[in-house]
């Protein structure tokens, strides 16, 4: 039987790999720059399935991905959802983003 190692991940590098994922697909890249450009209403769905040639059941997943790793949140204004950034968590994704990568640079020069 072959044991399996488990690795205990610090709770900096979880969200880092999580933020990574959710961005990690050009359409959720295209949409988080859509909704960043839109009017603090943000966008409703059928907005943003306008300018992403995919599929309406495509875009909603990767809404889904983008909402569950806390960088959209949706307002319901019947019959519409509209979509915004979550700039409180945007503000923690860049610091935490940029922290890592001075890191990873900083160690790299050594």
């Amino acid at each position: 039987m072959t044991k399996r190692m488990t690795t205990n991940y610090s709770i900096r590098q979880d969200l880092i790999a999580k933020i990574g994922d959710a961005l990690g697909h050009p359409a959720r890249v295209l949409i988080c720059s859509q909704i960043s450009e839109a009017s603090e209403e943000g966008l409703c769905f059928s907005e943003i399935w306008d300018k992403i040639p995919l599929a309406k059941a495509t875009v909603s997943q990767h809404i889904t991905v983008l909402k569950n790793a806390g960088l959209l949140t949706a307002r319901e204004a019947r019959p519409k959802t509209y979509y915004t950034i979550n700039k409180e968590n945007w503000e923690t994704y860049c610091s935490l983003f940029n922290d890592f990568l001075f890191d990873v640079a900083k160690k790299r020069k050594k």
